[in-house]
């Protein structure tokens, strides 16, 4: 489970010399609503017998060599807590910081892209691991990320039911490109996973197949002569011991056959296969439950200059635009809106708008759905 912890800390002049000299306190009204990131669970009924969770996070504090601090965001420690070993009780995973006191350590003033164009200075940072054993918060790996001007991320995404494995993924933003640092924690080792966020490259981690595991889909673009900039998505799935590829689709060359596809179903004024195959069907059942007769569906999902317009008329000609690159933001699931024109045969001329929108799984048969605004 990826938590956030309030971490509120009092210090003089000098961090500390020694672990007992440092003050911590910590005050957290409820621990549930500070919960980020994804694919959270509770843990084995037996770590509810572990140490306390604020416990642990004061002791791993005063652990920390002098010239580091907690990586946090404005007073909330980002904090991890695995069952790293096994042995039934959760441990603790926090990103140190070289800093000279705690606001230096803070992400809302590390986070700020402005500092590249300050030329702030680099920070070294440290994945710090901590251990309970009989009773007592145990100091593990350190592990060095290296030195970055801009902090990002530091999230952690469950692979299983279990806490281990899960992905741990930290990001350090820059101008041409986020360096990734992305590694995959297992029982027995750590595999280090490539993954890109630049002009050309991205990714996102999510559910592509419903089957509550988390897949990572990423993407990658680059010119195609006679056909624009194309997107491709490709879907790595958690096999249980490691990301494999599970498909790769070519984004805007799919979405140019969809629209193909519906130009056809347009001009024959196939309304049946269209509610069928190539809508929201939640959307569509909400409104079949409220009454809507199948001219009133059409009505909203094709918005016409003149509201009150039906498709009472015959198409000549449907011209759909030919998109040249992929117009989805594929991390926020963006809706294309696209706007087209109906020629008539008694020559009458009408222009439409229609909404697209990726579905939840772009690499099964239906990639792409209309839906209602």
């Amino acid at each position: 489970m990826f938590i956030i912890l309030s971490l509120f800390i009092s210090c003089q002049s000098n961090k500390k010399q020694e672990a007992d000299n440092t003050s911590v306190n910590i005050s957290i009204p409820n621990v549930d609503n500070n919960i980020e990131g994804s694919a959270s669970h509770s843990l084995p009924s037996s770590v509810d017998k572990s140490l306390d969770r604020f416990f642990m996070l004061n002791q791993a504090s005063r652990m920390l060599p002098s010239e580091l601090y907690p990586y946090h965001n404005n007073g909330k420690i980002y904090a991890i807590y695995k069952d790293l070993d096994d042995d039934g009780y959760s441990d603790l995973i926090i990103m140190a910081i070289q800093a000279k006191s705690w606001s230096e350590s803070n992400r809302a003033n590390l986070g700020n892209i402005d500092r590249l164009y300050q030329q702030a200075n680099k920070r070294k940072a440290y994945i710090y691991t901590f251990y309970q054993h009989s009773g007592r918060v145990i100091l593990g790996d350190v592990i060095p990320m290296g030195e970055y001007q801009v902090f990002g991320q530091f999230v952690a995404y469950s692979l299983a039911q279990s806490d281990v494995p899960f992905l741990l993924v930290a990001t350090f933003p820059n101008i041409e490109k986020d360096e990734v640092k992305a590694t995959v924690w297992k029982k027995e080792r750590r595999q280090s996973l490539s993954l890109f966020k630049d002009k050309q490259r991205d990714f996102f981690i999510s559910q592509v197949n419903n089957n509550e595991l988390l897949d990572i889909v990423q993407i990658r673009k680059g010119f195609e002569e006679g056909l624009g900039y194309e997107t491709f998505l490709s879907w790595e799935e958690w096999d249980g011991s490691e990301f494999v590829e599970k498909a790769s689709i070519p984004l805007l060359r799919s979405l140019r056959e969809y629209l193909k596809q519906l130009e056809i179903v347009i001009y024959r004024k196939d309304w049946k296969y269209l509610l069928s195959n190539m809508v929201d069907v939640n959307q569509l059942n909400k409104l079949k439950a409220k009454g809507f007769t199948e001219d009133e569906i059409i009505q909203k999902l094709f918005k016409a200059d003149n509201d009150s317009l039906y498709w009472n008329f015959n198409p000549r000609t449907v011209n759909l635009p030919e998109p040249l690159e992929n117009p989805f933001s594929i991390n926020s699931h963006q809706i294309y809106t696209l706007s087209f024109r109906v020629l008539t045969d008694d020559n009458g001329e009408y222009f439409f708008k229609a909404s697209i929108s990726l579905t939840s799984n772009p690499f099964g048969d239906r990639k792409f759905k209309l839906i209602f605004d």
